[in-house]
């Protein structure tokens, strides 16, 4: 599986920090140096972490709901 250390994962820190991109890497419950087991978990869990982990970067930047907002109406397609 997929992991925050694997060969996708760096690929995208060097892409991201080759454009000057912030981005946010993790693993969910389960997976690479999280705890337990893939099976013990599921989506609602994994729904949990990305939650939790979207709240963390919240409180950490200036990132709102506005500018999350304005940004996805964007011509670009709203990628963030």
């Amino acid at each position: 599986g997929s992991n925050q250390r694997g060969t996708k994962a760096r690929f995208l820190r060097d892409y991201c920090q080759e454009r000057g991109v912030v981005y946010c890497r993790f693993d969910y419950a389960g997976h690479g140096e999280s705890h337990g087991r893939l099976t013990d978990f599921g989506i609602s869990t994994w729904l949990r972490d990305v939650l939790f982990v979207v709240d963390q970067i919240r409180a950490t930047t200036h990132m709102t709901e506005e500018r999350e907002d304005s940004r996805s109406n964007d011509d670009d397609g709203g990628n963030l």
